[in-house]
């Protein structure tokens, strides 16, 4: 799981929804963090922010959310 959010909150939100691996406070490279775990493994990439806009379209699947910036919801797929 790739997230903005500090350490201590994604190793809360990755252990409830089963996820190993976390890399917070990553708001800044979550496009390049995606681009390196791509190979070999298709990766899909929620977001709502301008922020997000690269990582949306770095992702095999970018989805942002219907309340989200005009960029991010251009970028990926708009779930309302």
């Amino acid at each position: 799981m790739i997230t903005g959010d500090n350490a201590k909150t994604a190793r809360a939100i990755a252990a409830q929804i089963g996820i190993e691996r976390s890399l917070p406070s990553a708001s800044a490279r979550q496009g390049s963090a995606v681009k390196a775990l791509q190979p070999g493994t298709p990766r899909c990439f929620v977001g709502d922010g301008i922020n997000d806009a690269p990582a949306l379209a770095q992702a095999d699947l970018g989805i942002a959310i219907g309340t989200g910036t005009d960029i991010a919801i251009e970028a990926g797929i708009s779930c309302s």
